[in-house]
Formats: C-alpha cells, sequence, structure tokens
C-alpha cells in the first residue's frame, strides 16, 4: 500500500490540477492486478448565481480513470441563492483495472461546468481553528 496525507487548510483551486501534496508515485508489481484508489478530502466552492458543478477527479499519469469506471466526486451547487460558501468532506473509492506495471502517479483535477453565476474553488478547509485532512491511497490487489 502507498499512501500520502497531510493537513490542509483552506487552499482555493483552480479548475486543473490542484497539487498541495496531493499527489501518489507508486510502483505496481503485477501486469494483472488492479490498483484499489482510496481519496479523501473536504471540498468547497464559494458561489453565487445559479446553477454550478464541480468535478475532482483521480487521474493516473495525468489520464482520466475509465477502466472499469472514473473516479470522480460531484459536487453540484443548485440554491438560486445570491451567495454560498459550502464545504463538504468527500471520499472517492475505486479501482484501476488494465494498468501496466511499473512506476505510475496519481494526481487530482478539477473540472467545472458553470450555467450561471461566479465561483471560487477550494481543495482542504479550515474551521474553528483546525486543519482538515486529506488521504491519497493506492493498494495493489492481484485478482
Amino acid at each position: 500500500i502507498y499512501s500520502v496525507s497531510g493537513t490542509s487548510s483552506s487552499a482555493m483551486s483552480a479548475p486543473g490540477y490542484v497539487g498541495s501534496g496531493r499527489e501518489l508515485t507508486f510502483t505496481k508489481q503485477s501486469a494483472t492486478s488492479r490498483v484499489k484508489v482510496t481519496y479523501q478530502d473536504t471540498f468547497g466552492v464559494q458561489c453565487s448565481g445559479q446553477i454550478m458543478q464541480a468535478i475532482w477527479h483521480v487521474r493516473v499519469d495525468g489520464n482520466y480513470v475509465t477502466n472499469p469506471h472514473s473516479l470522480c466526486g460531484f459536487y453540484m451547487v443548485d440554491t438560486g441563492a445570491t451567495y454560498n460558501n459550502l464545504f463538504r468532506p468527500s471520499a472517492i473509492v475505486g479501482y484501476i483495472d488494465g494498468l501496466s506495471a511499473g512506476q505510475h502517479t496519481l494526481s487530482i483535477y478539477i473540472t467545472v461546468h458553470i450555467v450561471d453565476g461566479t465561483y471560487t474553488l477550494y481543495t482542504g478547509g479550515a474551521a474553528g481553528g483546525f486543519n482538515t485532512s486529506f488521504l491519497l491511497e493506492a493498494e495493489e490487489i492481484e485478482i
């Protein structure tokens, strides 16, 4: 099992690569195994307007995971309010199949789909003087 973890205060994130220590390089031993991925963090959106969707993706070697399915977490805001400040702890857990043996890197990316309004994204968060934690983990499983 390979993992990286840490604590972070609220860090503004632009769409694209998140960084901020949320990257994990691991060595896969077998071409026939699968990789179980766990990513836990706090996602935040400040927005004004009507409808907004942010998606946090786990990518492998910079590419979207598609086998057997994507590894992503959706964050949808549809309130009609003039201003929202929403932070939510979330976990993304799934598998990657068909990955070759050798060294690979997991990283976190954000995409945004906005219908109306403006937004600011956050990865990580702080409340009451405490920073939140994150975990990115890869476990190779023989099948």
